[in-house]
């Protein structure tokens, strides 16, 4: 099963900043400020002034390529807190999600002033206000030292799906696992990350990609997959039990 992903929309997945300077310049010191109920007054205002500007947001770089990469792997959700007095940005924050993410992300956005009652694995958002600062789940901080662009990010929530166990790969390919399969059958550390490794290529060029068994017999590794891959995996894999002495 996919773990949830929640990822917020300004200033994580849509220039919020960029467009709020370009219409209002005077506003420019505010977004290198610390967040204060006053500087929240003068936002406000403007978004009045212009209530319309959330259909016109530009993506913050790598957004959109690295949300539709990571929708292979996880259950994605767009968590948003829109501005309750103007009610135009609950209309095109949905309209701007269909027009950069496009099917992905059909009934998947979620508007919430309390984020914190959404249970999940992760949440990527650039602020701590709303409930993401008591987010149950891990609060992945964008826009920070640690987390400053989604290259960062993407590369950081990949390398926490790399499985070393039998049930880890199986649990994270549930997805390609066909009906009343058991999948990876024995358990060894390298050839794990062999197949994580070949599986997140394969999905990429091959859309009808499944598995059902991957066993070991008579003395020899067999993989049951629709790829025309599993000769060159049986022939890997079994290289690897033999310096492991496995088989």
């Amino acid at each position: 099963m996919k773990k949830v992903l929640y990822v917020d929309m300004d200033e994580t997945v849509a220039n919020f900043k960029e467009r709020m300077i370009e219409l209002f310049p005077f506003t420019e010191h505010i977004f290198n400020e610390e967040e204060t109920y006053e500087n929240g007054v003068i936002i406000e205002d403007c978004m009045f002034k212009s209530p319309r500007m959330f259909r016109d947001l530009e993506p913050i770089e790598g957004a959109v390529e690295s949300v539709l990469r990571l929708s292979e792997f996880y259950d994605i959700y767009f968590l948003s807190t829109p501005f309750w007095e103007v009610p135009e940005s609950f209309m095109d924050k949905r309209h701007w999600l269909e027009e950069h993410f496009g099917d992905m992300c059909y009934k998947r956005l979620i508007l919430s002033h309390r984020k914190d009652l959404s249970m999940g694995s992760y949440l990527i958002d650039d602020r701590l206000a709303n409930g993401s600062e008591k987010f149950t789940g891990e609060h992945i901080h964008f826009d920070t030292k640690e987390f400053p662009n989604w290259e960062v990010v993407e590369a950081y929530l990949m390398a926490k799906l790399k499985p070393t166990t039998v049930e880890g790969f199986n649990d994270k390919w549930s997805d390609y696992l066909e009906d009343r399969h058991y999948g990876l059958a024995f358990d060894d550390e390298e050839v794990i990350k062999y197949l994580d490794s070949e599986f997140e290529k394969e999905i990429l060029v091959n859309p009808d990609f499944s598995y059902s068994q991957i066993k070991l017999k008579f003395g020899m590794s067999r993989v049951y997959a629709y790829s025309d891959k599993t000769n060159v995996w049986e022939e890997e894999i079994d290289k690897m039990l033999k310096g492991n002495n496995v088989i």
